[in-house]
C-alpha cells in the first residue's frame, strides 16, 4: 500500500470516532480526549514517514550501486584477461601476493564493519559472520586450481559477488520476508551467469560453468554478512506475492543457466575414420565445412592477435587446444598420444596446423623429417580406436541437446506453474 494512502487510512479511522469523543483511557481511568490521541498518532506517523522515507532512499541507493557493480563486471570482463597477463608480466613474483593482500584487507574491512553494527542478537549475528568466513574459505578450497595466479583471481570473484549480493540484499530489504535473501541470491547468480557468458563470447577469456558455481557460491558469504550487519524485522514466511516473484526469478535464472551451458559446454562426439573419436562444438558435417572456410579465409588473412572485443573462433580454439595437447604429450615422452593427436589435427584441423606459432614463428604442422621420426619411434600397435581426452572438461557429451532442453523446459514450466498457482490462491484468499 502506498505510504500516503496508509497515512490517510489511519487518519480516517481515527476521525470516524468523532471530534471530542472519549476514545481512550489512561492507566488511572481518566478518559483521553480524541484531540490528544490524534496528536500522538500524528507524531507517530511523522516518525514512521521519516523512517520509511530513509529506508526507501537507502534501498534505492543500494539498488543503484548493485546495478552499477553488475554492469561494471560485465563491461570489464573481456579486458580482465589482458590486464591479468600485463600485471603478471610486470610483476611476476608480486602479482599473487598483492592480490592475496588486497583480498585479505577488503574481506577484513567488510567483517569489521559488519561486527561494529552488532548491538543486539549478538550470538546469532556473530555466528553468521563466522559462517561467512567458513563458506568463503570452503569455496576457495573447493575451486582451488593449484596455480597461484588463477587462484588469486578467484579470490576477487568471491569479493565481487559477495559485495554484489550484499548490495542486492540491502536494496530488497523493504520486502521484509525471506524473499529478500532469495531474490538477492538469484540476482547475483544471474549476473554471474551473464559474466561467464560474456567471457565465453570473447577470445581473451574462458567462460566456464565451474565459475558460474563460484560466482553463485560467493553470494552466500555476502548475504550472511549483510544479514549480520542489519538483520531487519523480517517475517519468517513469505507472502504469496513474494513466492510468485521468487518462483519466476528462479525460472528465469534456470533458463539463463541452461542457455549458457548449452552454448559453452554442450557439444558432440565425432568419429574420425580409422582413428577413433574426439569432442567438438561443431556438429557432424559442420567441422569439415568450417575447415574449408578457414583454409580459404586464412590464406589471404591469417588470424592476428586476439582482441578482447572480437568474437571467438571456436574452430581455431579447438585446433589450438589440440596442438597444445599434442606438444605437451611429446614433451612428456608420450609418443603414442602425440602421434594420434597429430593425426586428428591433420585430418580435421589442417588450417590450424598451417598457422605460425606465436613464440617460435614456426608452423604448427610438423616438418616431414620430424613426423617420420616420431612415426618410427612410437610404440606399436596404436591403441585404436582412440578416444581423445582433449577438451573433455570443456565440451560435454553426456546428453543430447534436445533431451537437455526438454528437461530444462519442464523444470522451468513447473516453476512458472508454481508461481501462477500461488498467485491464484492468493487472489482467491483476498
Amino acid at each position: 500500500m502506498p505510504l500516503f494512502s496508509l497515512i490517510t487510512r489511519q487518519r480516517r479511522d481515527l476521525s470516524s470516532e468523532g471530534a471530542g469523543a472519549k476514545v481512550g483511557s489512561a492507566t488511572d481511568g481518566r478518559q483521553i480526549p480524541f484531540a490528544e490521541l490524534v496528536g500522538d498518532a500524528a507524531y507517530v506517523n511523522e516518525g514512521s514517514i521519516h523512517a520509511m522515507r530513509r529506508e526507501e532512499a537507502n534501498s534505492r541507493l543500494a539498488l543503484a550501486a548493485a546495478l552499477a557493480l553488475g554492469v561494471g563486471l560485465l563491461v570489464v570482463a573481456p579486458f580482465l584477461g589482458l590486464l591479468r597477463d600485463l600485471l603478471i608480466a610486470r610483476l611476476p613474483r608480486a602479482f599473487a601476493p598483492l592480490l592475496l593482500a588486497g583480498f585479505g584487507l577488503a574481506a577484513g574491512a567488510a567483517l569489521l564493519l559488519a561486527a561494529l553494527r552488532i548491538r543486539e542478537r549478538r550470538r546469532e549475528r556473530y555466528l553468521a559472520l563466522l559462517l561467512a568466513v567458513a563458506l568463503a574459505a570452503g569455496l576457495l578450497g573447493l575451486f582451488r586450481t593449484g596455480l597461484a595466479e588463477v587462484d588469486a583471481v578467484e579470490r576477487i570473484h568471491v569479493l565481487a559477488y559477495g559485495l554484489l549480493a550484499c548490495l542486492f540484499a540491502r536494496a530488497l530489504a523493504p520486502r521484509r520476508d525471506p524473499s529478500t535473501w532469495l531474490l538477492a541470491f538469484l540476482a547475483a547468480a544471474l549476473v554471474g551467469i551473464l559474466d561467464e557468458w560474456v567471457q565465453w563470447l570473447v577470445p581473451t577469456r574462458v567462460g566456464d560453468v565451474r565459475d558460474v558455481g563460484l560466482n553463485a557460491g560467493a553470494a552466500l558469504p555476502g548475504l550472511l554478512i549483510a544479514w549480520a550487519s542489519a538483520p531487519g524485522a523480517a517475517e519468517r514466511r513469505m507472502a504469496p506475492g513474494s513466492r510468485r516473484l521468487v518462483a519466476l526469478a528462479a525460472a528465469a535464472g534456470l533458463l539463463a543457466l541452461a542457455g549458457f551451458y548449452d552454448a559453452a559446454h554442450l557439444g558432440h562426439r565425432l568419429e574420425s575414420p580409422g582413428l577413433g573419436s574426439f569432442r567438438s562444438w561443431h556438429a557432424p558435417g559442420e567441422l569439415a565445412t568450417a575447415a574449408a572456410q578457414r583454409a580459404e579465409r586464412w590464406r589471404e588473412q591469417p588470424p592476428g592477435r586476439l582482441a578482447p572485443l572480437s568474437r571467438e573462433d571456436y574452430f581455431l580454439t579447438e585446433g589450438t587446444w589440440r596442438v597444445t595437447a599434442r606438444n605437451a604429450a611429446l614433451a612428456h615422452g608420450d609418443l603414442t598420444a602425440a602421434w594420434l593427436e597429430n593425426l586428428l589435427l591433420e585430418a580435421h584441423y589442417g588450417p590450424v596446423l598451417d598457422l605460425l606459432a606465436t613464440r617460435s614463428g614456426e608452423p604448427h604442422r610438423w616438418p616431414a623429417w620430424k613426423r617420420a621420426e616420431i612415426e618410427a619411434a612410437r610404440p606399436r600397435p596404436d591403441p585404436l580406436p582412440y578416444a581423445s581426452p582433449v577438451l573433455a572438461p570443456r565440451i560435454h557429451v553426456w546428453v543430447g541437446r534436445e533431451a537437455f532442453w526438454v528437461g530444462v523446459l519442464m523444470l522451468a514450466a513447473a516453476l512458472a506453474f508454481l508461481a501462477l498457482s500461488r498467485a491464484g490462491t492468493a487472489a482467491e484468499a483476498g
